[in-house]
């Protein structure tokens, strides 16, 4: 089986809430798909997806290397394309073309050995209407973790923020929360202070200075997770970073399911639980994400994938459905992808 042709789209859909004030149009996203047809008329679909202010490259590079790899590929058998994947394309680019190499080799035999489900923590930004009726009617759904955004705000703000949710979901449900490296020392243990009783499952980059991780966990006893400390880092020593509870992967800033699959066995290595996490995808990528999660067995662990709801339109005909905090995996590997195409506007 040959690859025919590559074709590549643009993409901009508009989002029910801003997602970050680093991004120039905060209220799109945007993004590439990549689009593999083989001699055998199989299909294949990649989400180029660069999130301006974490990504490392620029749409200006992530389009320059996307027609590189047309080049580069077209005419190429698949099982040898993977192979042919530059590690000088930039890290979105790469999960791109992977994704759609994956998808016309169908996942191997993920159907037969994956776990049935992909969990799911439920992402609560308080900045949004309604935030803690939404989270209260997830946990009734059944939705076992929550992740919190904090640090943008007073400490006390962030403390009453956490309280609130914790009564609403339950004293069972996992809670996490996400701080973007928003405090310093003294903030941060003001925080950790003020709920200690919460039972938190850990706080994802609570220090503008990540070289204190270790001694506040250690001074507070709540357990601490790596995101932007270790994302630029293709080979970090995972004997400096074992005492983590967990680290959030990204395979859009990472490069890739190859890379990511190395970066989730350095971390179970040093015992440190690996998280998948959405940088926005479009449900084409989204899927991906999930499938990786599968791919890499990690179907115990809630993953932040809870992302499609900020999209007021999305690439697949049929959204992913989030039942009770989890993807079925059946749905993951439905035979063919329905991309709209309407969407798309062809990049030449």
């Amino acid at each position: 089986m040959h690859i025919q042709e590559i074709n590549l789209f643009r993409y901009a859909l508009p989002l029910h809430h801003p997602l970050t004030a680093k991004t120039p149009d905060p209220g799109l996203r945007r993004g590439y798909l990549v689009h593999v047809v083989t001699d055998e008329g199989t299909e294949g679909w990649g989400d180029c997806a660069p999130l301006p202010g974490f990504s490392p490259e620029t749409t200006g590079q992530a389009e320059h290397d996307l027609h590189a790899l047309r080049t580069a590929l077209t005419g190429q058998d698949v099982r040898k394309a993977a192979r042919g994947v530059s590690t000088k394309w930039c890290p979105s680019v790469r999960f791109a073309v992977e994704q759609a190499l994956e998808d016309l080799r169908g996942y191997g035999d993920l159907k037969q050995r994956a776990p049935h489900v992909v969990l799911l923590n439920a992402l609560v930004d308080p900045t949004e209407p309604g935030w803690l009726r939404r989270a209260q009617q997830q946990a009734a759904e059944g939705w076992l973790s929550f992740k919190l955004k904090v640090g943008r705000g007073a400490v006390e703000e962030d403390v009453q923020n956490a309280r609130a949710l914790r009564g609403r979901i339950g004293p069972r449900a996992e809670l996490r929360l996400d701080a973007n490296r928003a405090w310093d020392e003294h903030e941060a243990q003001r925080f950790a202070h003020a709920v200690e009783d919460l039972n938190l499952e850990y706080i994802e980059e609570p220090l503008k200075d990540p070289t204190g991780l270790r001694a506040f966990s250690e001074s507070t006893g709540i357990p601490v997770a790596a995101d932007e400390s270790l994302a630029a880092d293709p080979a970090p020593d995972w004997r400096e970073w074992a005492f983590l509870r967990a680290v959030v992967i990204k395979p859009t800033l990472l490069g890739g399911i190859a890379s990511t699959l190395v970066r989730i066995a350095a971390a179970r290595g040093a015992g440190v639980m690996p998280v998948m996490s959405s940088s926005f995808e479009s449900g084409v990528g989204l899927r991906h994400l999930a499938l990786l999660a599968l791919t890499a067995d990690l179907g115990s662990i809630a993953h932040g994938l809870d992302t499609g709801r900020w999209f007021m339109q999305d690439l697949l005909e049929e959204a992913l459905a989030t039942t009770g905090g989890s993807i079925q995996r059946d749905a993951l590997l439905a035979p063919s992808v329905q991309v709209r195409r309407d969407l798309l506007e062809p990049l030449t």
